[in-house]
C-alpha cells in the first residue's frame, strides 16, 4: 500500500507527517510557513521541494515508498493557484525524485475540516494569522465564510487583533487616545515608546500585526478597557462566521476551534466560547479527531482510492 505524506502549510509554520495505511505516523517534522496567496507559487514550490529533500536527508524514510501527497495551504482557496502548483510540483518530483504519484493541493481549511471530523460532517472555525470557517453537511456539500485575507477580511484573526492593538497604542503616542496596557507592552517587549519607534518597527522592520496579538489578549486579561473592546469586537466577528454556516447546517452541529488564537486557552478563546454557548446552545464544541496534516492524508486517500 505504501506510505502517505500530508502537509499543513500555515501562516505561522508548516507541519507535515508521513503515515502508513492505518494513519499511524512514521515520520513527522516542521518547516517554515507559507501562505500561497501572499507568498506565491514559486515560494510554495520551494517549500514542497525542501520538505521532500529533508525527508531524503533524514534517512528515516524511503521516499520511493510514498504513494501520494496532499498539501493544504493557507491562502490556498483559489483553484487556479492550486492547480498550477500541483502540475509544477508533479513535474518537479518526477524529474528530481523519480516519483510519479497522485498529488492534491488544496486549502488548509479543507484538510483541517477533514481531520477534525474524520471526513464527516461539521464545521471548523479557524483563527490564527487569518480567519475562516469551513463546513460540510451530511450530503458532503461544503460551505465557507470569511477567508478574504488581511486587506478586506480576516476578522477575528491574529492579524486583525494585533493591528487594532497597534492602532490603539499609536493613538496614545500622539495624544489621540488614552494610555493603555498595549502601549506598555510595546515598551516592555519591543522597546517602543514613541510614534517614531512604532512607525520604524512596523514599516521598516516589518513587525507583523499578528505578532502583537498575544499582547493585546494579555492586556484584555489585565482589564485594559481598550483591549477588552478589541476582544469583544473581534470575537463578535467570529460569531458572525458561525451564523453564516448555521444558515446551511441548521442549529445543531459540531464545531471545532482551530488556530493559535482560539485553540489555546486564553482570554480571547474563553470569551468566544462563552458567546457561542450563550448564542448557540445546540452547537457542540468538540476537539479535532486528527490534526490537519493527518486530515490531508484522509483527503488524499478519499479522493484517490489509495
Amino acid at each position: 500500500m505504501g506510505i502517505f505524506l500530508g502537509i499543513n502549510a500555515g501562516g505561522t509554520k508548516t507541519d507535515f507527517v508521513i503515515t502508513d495505511g492505518t494513519l499511524m505516523p512514521v515520520y513527522s517534522s516542521t518547516a517554515p510557513p507559507c501562505n500561497l496567496k501572499k507568498e506565491g507559487i514559486d515560494s510554495a514550490l520551494v517549500l514542497l521541494e525542501d520538505i521532500l529533500s529533508g525527508i531524503v536527508a533524514s534517512n528515516k524514510i524511503d521516499i520511493n515508498e510514498i504513494a501520494g501527497i496532499c498539501a493544504g495551504f493557507a491562502g490556498g482557496g483559489r483553484v487556479n493557484d492550486t492547480e498550477n502548483l500541483k502540475l509544477r510540483f508533479q513535474k518537479l518530483i518526477k524529474e528530481k525524485f523519480g516519483l510519479a504519484i497522485p498529488v492534491i493541493i488544496t486549502t488548509d481549511a479543507l484538510i483541517t475540516l477533514e481531520g477534525a471530523f474524520k471526513g464527516g460532517e461539521g464545521a471548523v472555525l479557524i483563527a490564527g494569522t487569518g480567519s475562516i470557517i469551513y463546513a460540510k453537511d451530511n450530503k458532503d456539500i461544503f460551505y465557507r465564510a470569511g477567508g478574504f485575507g488581511r486587506i478586506i477580511g480576516d476578522e477575528g484573526s491574529g492579524y486583525s487583533i494585533g493591528r487594532k492593538g497597534l492602532a490603539a497604542a499609536a493613538k496614545f503616542f500622539d495624544s489621540r487616545g488614552k494610555d493603555n496596557l498595549m502601549a506598555k507592552y510595546l515598551k516592555d517587549e519591543f522597546n517602543i515608546s514613541s510614534t517614531e519607534g512604532l512607525i520604524k518597527k512596523v514599516y521598516e522592520e516589518n513587525l507583523e500585526p499578528s505578532e502583537f496579538a498575544p499582547h493585546v489578549i494579555a492586556a484584555a486579561a489585565g482589564n485594559d478597557p481598550a483591549a477588552q473592546m478589541i476582544v469583544d469586537e473581534e470575537t463578535e466577528e467570529l460569531i458572525n462566521h458561525i451564523k453564516a454556516v448555521k444558515n446551511y447546517l441548521g442549529s445543531n452541529f459540531k464545531l471545532c476551534l482551530s488556530g493559535g488564537i482560539i485553540a489555546t486557552d486564553n482570554y480571547f478563546s474563553r470569551r468566544l466560547k462563552n458567546k457561542i454557548g450563550e448564542r448557540f446552545p445546540n452547537i457542540e464544541i468538540s476537539l479535532p479527531a486528527y490534526s490537519p496534516e493527518i486530515g490531508a492524508v484522509l483527503l488524499l486517500r478519499k479522493k484517490t482510492g489509495l
